[in-house]
């Protein structure tokens, strides 16, 4: 099954994105990939030349916000 298939993103720094779809097309797994918290099967993620696959996650510097709704309940 594939997540995501041939994306290309350039992010300026300061730059806030928003990734919008249907549930299951992958959205989650492409943030989690540009995060580091997972490895692509094929391709890579840089930042400012940096490979995101020579780089310990705590040392990545990109982060991200995933929707959870009991975040929004109080």
């Amino acid at each position: 099954m594939v997540a995501a298939n041939d994306i290309s993103l350039d992010i300026k720094p300061g730059e806030l994105i928003s990734l919008l779809g249907p549930s299951g097309c992958g959205k989650t797994k492409l943030l989690k990939i540009i995060a580091a918290f997972l490895r692509p099967t094929s391709g890579d993620v840089t930042d400012d030349g940096a490979s995101s696959k020579h780089l310990q996650r705590n040392r990545w510097g990109i982060g991200v916000v995933v929707q959870k709704y009991p975040l929004f309940t109080l």
